[in-house]
């Protein structure tokens, strides 16, 4: 085999290594079934129930108009996003909280523990703690606080997931 060709093999093998085992939280999760970037009418499918919307306000950092749509009944909360109030929306973030029986695409809810999470999690981009942001807190950051999930454990227990940016 020329060096050309070992190179290329060699190139080859390390970038599917790498993509296997660093995978993107971006285009790989989901709670119940809603991404970031999901169009109102397909929330509504997917949840299957009539939101409480809060106020439609423009966000400062982004000059979107959001608004909160929560799910009392299956403790999902979305912030929902458009260019101008009043316009068609999509998920911003997503927030899931007891009651909620939703889970991430790879099977984690509210309940599961912090070691089922890092073992679901262990082929994604994984931040430990941002000491900074999330000073004394039980989190586990998959991606980073720009577009990212974090876990929220209450004595070893998942009691929240988030899924969007926490930073702008």
């Amino acid at each position: 085999m020329t060096f050309l060709k070992e190179s290329i093999l060699v190139l080859m093998i390390m970038l599917l290594a790498t993509s296997c085992n660093s995978s993107n939280i971006a285009e790989e999760s989901s709670i119940g079934g809603v991404k970031i970037g999901t169009p109102e009418h397909e929330v509504l499918f997917i949840v299957k129930t009539s939101p409480i919307k809060g106020e439609d306000l423009i966000m400062g950092a982004t000059g979107e108009a959001i608004q909160e749509w929560t799910f009392p009944e299956s403790g999902l909360s979305l912030l929902m996003a458009s260019a101008e109030i009043g316009d068609a929306k999509s998920v911003f973030s997503i927030t899931i909280k007891a009651p909620s029986k939703l889970k991430t695409r790879q099977g984690i809810g509210i309940g599961d523990s912090k070691s089922d999470v890092i073992k679901a999690y262990a082929g994604f981009n994984v931040v430990q703690e941002d000491e900074e942001f999330f000073a004394g807190q039980d989190v586990y950051l998959v991606g980073s606080i720009y577009d990212g999930m974090v876990f929220m454990f209450n004595e070893g227990k998942v009691s929240s997931i988030f899924r969007g940016a926490f930073a702008e």
